[in-house]
């Protein structure tokens, strides 16, 4: 799953619309959240009948990439820009 769509995933807790949101079906979207479970070692959503909730896990992840994202996409757009031939002003901190 790209990086960019996670924050969706995460903050809209029913399956089917988060799906809906993000352009896929929603057995697409449930590999993907499974295989980012498999790869982080938690699961970020408590399942039951019909309810999504999160976790003290999926909550931490939700936090830190609700930081972490724009800044990664803000970086690959300038990266895209500078690509197409376009000027893009790198400052260092």
């Amino acid at each position: 799953m790209a990086p960019e769509k996670r924050p969706s995933v995460i903050s809209a807790t029913e399956s089917p619309r988060a799906a809906h949101k993000l352009r896929l079906a929603q057995p697409p979207l449930s590999r993907h959240v499974r295989s980012l479970e498999e790869k982080l070692g938690t699961s970020l959503f408590a399942r039951a009948a019909r309810k999504v909730t999160l976790p003290a896990a999926g909550a931490i992840i939700y936090k830190e990439t609700r930081t972490v994202l724009p800044q990664l996409l803000r970086a690959a757009e300038a990266t895209r820009r500078f690509a197409s031939g376009e000027t893009v002003a790198v400052c260092f901190a």
